[in-house]
């Protein structure tokens, strides 16, 4: 028996909302691999997604993804570089027998995602299966070690208790190993008053109301397997904003009510955007202690997190609430059928796949496919699909434990269980003061090629030299220079193979030895002998390269004798290009009253 899987994304269209300027702009990617449980010897075999971050359509900007393989004891086993075409590339690993890990995780980025925080890399964990039991060396059962280490955090909605004012505290209880868990207890003041009850409702998290009273402090009394413990909850502010949002139960959009406490007047601004694109902005009066707020369903363009900040007059962040909105824009629908029967072993098998968006078949459907034993395959619920990776994990820090239940669960529970995940794990995406300037990292459109150039083991350093590359798109010649070192450097959109060839002004051979190693869809071969050099046609291995040792005719040397001898006969710059069709001697007469070179030449050339 054999199990198919199916992987699939929608490109969505962003539209221009009152025509706002974009503030943080980056990548996202995306990794495929055949299955998520590996044995020693076998083949992680895998495909990489490039996605522009805030319409999530395929990215053509950079051309290099850089993987880096990590054992389950942070050590880097090897790194990867993959050329991308089209926002793709595909890819593969083998498990050497030396290796030792339970897990690999495999983190994927661009260079310009590392203008961002390293939490928004792509990371993906997957398990080396071994016959060996490993042996818990600390004499302490892990279960118990389980039930010791576990710990609360309380998070007010829009950042801060306030003093008289009504605000939601969503709390989130986790083990040793930031998985949730089922925890109850209540709330009590300061004095011992009981103030709530309070229970874990989905992996450890849940919420309950508190208005915060003037020199009161709180504590919650929290119960775990048996074990009690107490936890402080955050200091209570004597001024302040709260700001309570509701994306659950208003139809016509998300509700944002900011409520204010024992402030002067000043001018606040309220903004909401969505992967770096502002949706929303208005500004608003401290005067009033309370202002509401409607953000239409028509005013989000996409489905997925939402940021909502309020600022002061000096646009500093003074509250702050993350809400996720999903309104199952992204649902799609396969349609898997086999057309042979009774298939047997090592037959053919035809399949035809058809995708749909609300009854609509999508004929330009990016399709990923893996084809396993089902044997080998287990259900890991913890690894985010490519919806639940775009949509959610891509856009909020740390590990967010089963992804992909959110979107498959009743629409009601989905919509409370993920609002409880942005006010507990839904910290600030971005760093404002920051976004603007943050950009030291561009966009990768070239591959480097660098190196350092020596000649019997001797560095050629501060030299001219001609460097000559040969691929799919033709020849090209670079005169360039060598540094203090010997290093020189050079770019371009390559593929394939690539002959380079390095000579001095005189085309004397010169040995390039790469510091850099180009990805591994690029295969560099390093010949000997100029192009346009000293050697002769017969000699020069890329001409043979390209026409075949055998396929033409050598001719015997031709003697052309002038009467006018050239001026310029010598000259190093010739060897780059060769004899030239026409020639034109630029005079005084020439040059007076012409502005610019294509007026010397006007009248003077044919064609």
């Amino acid at each position: 028996m054999k199990h198919i899987y199916f992987l699939f994304f929608l490109s969505l269209i962003v539209g221009n909302i009152f025509g706002q300027d974009t503030f943080y702009t980056s990548e996202k990617v995306y990794i495929h691999t055949d299955r998520d449980l590996y044995a020693i010897g076998d083949t992680i075999w895998l495909k990489a997604y490039l996605f522009d971050s805030q319409n999530h359509h395929l990215s053509r900007n950079s051309t290099l993804l850089y993987l880096t393989f990590i054992d389950s004891h942070g050590k880097i086993i090897t790194n990867q570089k993959l050329q991308l075409k089209e926002g793709q590339a595909t890819s593969n690993w083998v498990i050497l027998p030396y290796m030792f890990s339970e897990t690999i995780q495999i983190v994927a980025y661009t260079n310009l995602m590392r203008n961002q925080d390293k939490d928004y890399f792509f990371k993906k964990s997957i398990k080396i299966f071994r016959r060996e039991v490993v042996e818990n060396k600390t004499g302490i059962s892990s279960e118990r070690a389980k039930i010791e280490n576990w710990n609360v955090q309380f998070f007010p909605e829009g950042g801060e208790l306030v003093v008289g004012v009504r605000n939601k505290v969503a709390f989130k209880a986790v083990n040793q190993y930031g998985n949730g868990i089922e925890i109850g207890g209540y709330i009590k003041t300061e004095k011992d008053d009981l103030v709530n009850e309070i229970k874990a409702e989905y992996l450890g998290m849940g919420a309950f109301t508190l208005i915060p009273q003037q020199n009161t402090s709180y504590k919650a009394f929290i119960e775990y397997q048996g074990i009690k413990r107490e936890f402080d909850l955050p200091p209570v502010k004597a001024a302040g904003f709260t700001m309570n949002v509701d994306n659950i139960n208003s139809k016509l959009g998300i509700l944002i009510d900011v409520v204010g406490h024992k402030l002067g007047r000043q001018k606040l601004h309220l903004w909401a955007h969505q992967r770096g694109k502002v949706i929303f902005q208005t500004t608003l009066d401290t005067q009033q202690n309370e202002k509401l707020f409607l953000l239409k369903n028509e005013m989000v363009p996409q489905d997925g997190i939402v940021q909502i900040t309020l600022f002061d007059t000096d646009f500093i962040p003074i509250a702050e609430r993350v809400v996720f909105v999903n309104r199952n824009l992204n649902n799609f629908e396969i349609q898997l059928n086999t057309i042979a029967s009774n298939i047997g072993k090592h037959e053919k098998i035809e399949l035809k796949i058809l995708t749909k968006q609300q009854q609509k078949v999508l004929p330009n459907a990016q399709i990923s496919v893996s084809i396993v034993d089902a044997e080998q395959v287990e259900n890991n619920t913890e690894s985010p699909n490519i919806l639940s990776y775009l949509l959610l994990c891509s856009d909020l820090k740390g590990n967010i434990e089963k992804p992909n239940a959110y979107f498959e669960m009743e629409s009601s529970k989905s919509k409370y269980f993920l609002d409880l995940l942005m006010l507990t794990q839904g910290w600030r995406r971005f760093i404002w003061k920051d976004t603007s300037k943050n950009t030291k990292h561009e966009i990768e459109k070239q591959i480097i090629l660098s190196g350092t150039l020596t000649r019997r083991d001797k560095i050629i350093a501060n030299e001219d030299i001609i460097l000559s590359t040969w691929d799919h798109d033709g020849l090209r010649i670079t005169p360039t220079r060598s540094d203090s070192l010997g290093h020189i450097m050079l770019s371009g959109s390559w593929r394939g193979t690539i002959k380079v060839i390095v000579v001095d002004k005189k085309g004397r051979e010169i040995d390039f030895i790469l510091d850099v190693e180009p990805p591994s869809s690029i295969n560099i071969s390093l010949d000997k002998g100029g192009i346009f050099g000293q050697s002769s046609v017969s000699g020069n291995s890329l001409v043979q390269y390209e026409f075949g040792n055998n396929s033409g005719i050598l001719l015997d040397e031709v003697v052309v004798k002038g009467q006018i001898a050239d001026p310029l006969k010598g000259d190093s710059r010739r060897a780059l290009y060769g004899e030239p069709d026409v020639s034109l001697e630029i005079t005084k007469d020439i040059v007076a009253g012409a502005a610019y070179l294509d007026k010397m030449l006007e009248g003077r050339l044919v064609g």
